[in-house]
């Protein structure tokens, strides 16, 4: 109905958004408003929503208070003995089902909004306290994985930083990270290059450190264009013994090869490099760019 007719009934939909409503249906509620709703109505729907992602997380507000309310109810349906403590357990962990899988979910289609995105930000950005519980632990950073997963596409170069202080702190979990290299990705400011470096020169054999710098090759050559091959060739570690993945290798071989103004000259000269390294990722760039031509100089 709304999607026939259109932007009036988009905004009538504003008044459905509560923190009772199921999580799928805020989910879809939100997307109809960004999908045919005006800037207004998206303005107004963003707003409400981080209210409502708001509120659920106070730890002694209304939405857990009705989620035991709930939770009472189906016990008592069931004849089952109402216990106050595994009332309360279920409550939160229901709670925090529902942010991931609701509000943060329905935030994204309407990520464009400054509030929003706000929002999203500074979820992101809260880290678990210290001393907080294991439990605790993986549920605060799975909430900043899925708020940096809502940015998706709509991150601003105002947020540049903050996301590279996510993406290179070492404090954070893994997951974290890789989500906020993802949103760095989708900004492409050029700015961010200088912080990557050391991720590319570091010549740690050690799993993550070796992941990292794939991660941050990958970007910087993604970042940086042509222009910036040569400097990364000669960032590369090359102290004795460094390990690199295939995989890393290729990797850095395909990003080259989908730039739009191709470094050909610049990536056939480390054919005659003293570093094997660099000449692997010759031969995979010609493999993917190359013409039978090239057999030769192979």
């Amino acid at each position: 109905v709304v999607r026939t007719l259109g932007a009036p009934a988009a905004r009538q939909l504003i008044d459905a958004m509560d923190f009772r409503v199921p999580a799928a249906a805020l989910v879809k509620i939100s997307e109809l408003i960004g999908q045919i709703g005006d800037d207004e109505t998206k303005r107004l729907a963003g707003e409400k929503l981080v209210e409502i992602e708001t509120a659920m997380e106070v730890v002694d507000g209304p939405f857990i208070e009705w989620l035991k309310g709930e939770v009472r109810a189906a016990f008592e349906a069931s004849d089952r003995e109402v216990d106050d403590n595994y009332v309360a357990l279920t409550a939160s962990t229901t709670r925090e089902r529902i942010i991931t899988t609701g509000a943060l979910p329905a935030m994204k289609h309407l990520a464009s909004v400054d509030s929003v995105r706000a929002r999203l930000m500074t979820i992101a950005m809260a880290a678990p306290p210290e001393g907080s519980p294991d439990g605790a632990v993986v549920a605060i950073n799975n909430r900043r994985q899925t708020a940096l997963m809502a940015l998706e596409g709509n991150a601003r170069s105002s947020e540049l930083s903050q996301l590279l202080d996510l993406a290179l702190n070492e404090s954070n979990a893994i997951n974290v990270r890789d989500y906020a290299f993802d949103r760095v990705g989708d900004i492409g400011d050029r700015a961010a290059i200088p912080r990557l470096w050391p991720l590319v020169i570091n010549p740690s054999n050690e799993d993550l450190p070796k992941r990292l710098r794939w991660r941050g090759g990958e970007l910087v050559l993604s970042l940086g264009g042509p222009d910036v091959v040569p400097e990364f060739f000669s960032k590369l570690p090359s102290d004795s013994g460094v390990e690199y993945e295939p995989q890393e290798l290729e990797g850095y071989a395909t990003q080259i090869s989908q730039m739009t103004r191709q470094p050909t000259q610049v990536v056939e000269n480390q054919l005659s490099a003293q570093e094997w390294y660099k000449r692997v990722i010759a031969l995979r760039f010609i493999e993917r760019r190359g013409s039978e031509a090239d057999v030769s100089k192979m």
